[in-house]
């Protein structure tokens, strides 16, 4: 057995799969997700099919944490998500295509942030796996620079749903009795895949990973409920302890961030957002242009719907309870003042949103509680000597 496996930390949010030599009906490809709310898209060359595995009714577009998608995939495919995720291709069953020279074995694909220019790998003697293979995804201009042990390989390269990028089935030939090592190089980063069958017999690893970069790690609330022009801190940009990269000091971070707001660098603020739902999404990008994302969820609800919520089914309490001209703890404010000054509906109010203080100069000094703009409401001083005309 060996342990592929690799820590949460270094997951990543793309992935370039390539079909695995002899195989003729398709692999098995798993899919972990990191985080909630994780997008997932698939995509594969026109001709190319993606057949459900886990769950069998479809493949899904928004993953949970901890959830587990399966696929058959019968070409090369290019997987993304702006949230971390883990891709391992499997091989399938001997009798899956009735080729004996097979056997099932779960791979790590190392995602496009973990590839390196050079390899060296090590393969087991013919006795042992009578073929082994590596499958080279380059980019195009570097393929005809791919060499193993110095030597230039001459391939049958094919062009791959990752941009710019050609792959290649590679067959490396056994020595007998013993294991061979091999120096694999281009001038330019590319992805190695290693494995060999034998009868009913199969091993598979990377050729390599490199940790050197990995994305930006940024964590973002799942979820937010706001009231319609309420104060609301800065919560959907993380704090700083919540974004984390291995490569670039925070402060070098380049941050990004699409929806209806506009939060960065701001301590705290009122959105005028009507009622809704609305995505939000924060990107951190480090120096090496390699950047992650997270999405909130933000919930704007009327004034009504967050004081009544349970309420405002009833119709028959709109004139005594929610209703704007209602006033449901008896306090002589009606729910639009209470709503205007920034005070409870459900809590009495003993003490009027407002005070008038007589200064020894003759002048008043007027505080007035308000809701902070921006607000729907215009508050207007006016005075009366008479309680008639008001100016």
């Amino acid at each position: 057995m060996l342990e592929q496996l690799l820590p949460v930390r270094a997951w990543s949010n793309e992935f370039c799969t390539t079909p695995l030599a002899t195989r003729t009906q398709g692999d098995t490809i798993r899919i972990i997700a990191a985080e909630d709310f994780t997008d997932l898209t698939i995509n594969v060359p026109v001709g190319g099919t993606v057949t459900p595995v886990i769950p069998s009714t479809g493949v899904p577009t928004l993953l949970n944490r901890g959830d587990v998608v399966e696929v058959l995939v019968d070409a090369p495919a290019h997987i993304v998500s702006e949230r971390r995720i883990l891709v391992m291709p499997a091989a399938n069953s001997w009798d899956h295509d009735m080729q004996v020279n097979a056997d099932p074995f779960l791979v790590t694909v190392p995602p496009t942030n973990a590839w390196m220019s050079s390899y060296t790998i090590c393969t087991p003697p013919q006795e042992d796996f009578a073929t082994t293979y590596v499958n080279v995804l380059v980019p195009a201009a570097a393929a005809g620079s791919f060499e193993i042990n110095g030597q230039q390989v001459i391939a049958s390269y094919t062009p791959h749903p990752c941009a710019g990028l050609l792959y290649a089935q590679v067959a490396i030939p056994p020595v007998q009795g013993m294991h061979e090592g091999h120096m694999l190089n281009a001038i330019e980063r590319f992805s190695l895949i290693v494995y060999g069958w034998d009868r009913y017999d199969s091993y598979a690893h990377p050729g390599g990973l490199s940790f050197c970069n990995t994305p930006p790690e940024v964590l973002c609330p799942y979820k937010m409920t706001i009231t319609e022009g309420e104060l609301v801190p800065n919560l959907l940009l993380p704090e700083r302890s919540q974004i984390v990269d291995d490569f670039t000091p925070y402060e070098n971070l380049i941050l990004e961030q699409d929806g209806p707001l506009d939060m960065l660098g701001t301590p705290q603020t009122v959105f005028p957002l009507s009622a809704g739902t609305y995505t939000v999404r924060v990107q951190a990008t480090d120096t090496g242009s390699l950047s992650c994302s997270c999405t909130t969820i933000l919930e704007v609800v009327s004034w009504s719907a967050a004081h009544f919520a349970a309420q405002l089914a009833s119709p028959q309490l709109e004139s005594s309870v929610w209703g704007p001209y209602a006033d449901p703890d008896g306090d002589g404010l009606i729910n639009q003042l209470v709503e205007a000054f920034g005070t409870d509906p459900n809590r009495h109010t003993r003490v009027p949103p407002f005070h008038v203080n007589q200064l020894e100069d003759g002048s008043m000094h007027i505080t007035l509680q308000r809701r902070v703009p921006p607000s729907k409401y215009d508050y207007i001083l006016e005075r009366s000597s008479d309680l008639q005309t008001w100016t």
